[in-house]
């Protein structure tokens, strides 16, 4: 198993070409660690994402409790996400993701990421 980084080391542009991160968020029902792997964008010290439909639970357990550990290829790190409630921020999150993803790009064409929830998380270093 490779050795983990700690995040003052954290390399962005590296970390985002990755393809999928871990997140683990705590239940808030359970208060249980809950781990998704999901498509994710790395923009100036930030990891953004984006629920896929109205509220998905993850969202749900991160609005209850912000704290979030992420696993990006060998980093891991602790962070604090917080929903972003403005139109004019889902809009960059979907921007991120289609330039990232090509299937984000097509998924948008059949109306997915219209009602995306967006996350910024902001590690704690």
């Amino acid at each position: 198993m490779a050795a983990r980084r700690e995040a003052p080391e954290i390399d962005w542009k590296d970390l985002d070409r990755h393809r999928n991160i871990h997140l683990t968020t705590i239940g808030r029902k359970t208060g249980r660690p809950r781990r998704i792997t999901a498509w994710f964008a790395c923009d100036q010290g930030k990891v953004y994402m984006a629920g896929g439909r109205k509220m998905p639970q993850w969202c749900r357990n991160l609005r209850e409790n912000p704290t979030v550990e992420l696993e990006i290829g060998d980093v891991k790190f602790k962070g604090k996400a917080r929903i972003l409630e403005e139109k004019k921020d889902l809009d960059q999150v979907r921007l991120r993701m289609f330039k990232k993803y090509f299937l984000a790009r097509a998924m948008s064409w059949f109306g997915g990421y219209r009602n995306a929830v967006p996350v910024e998380i902001a590690p704690n270093l």
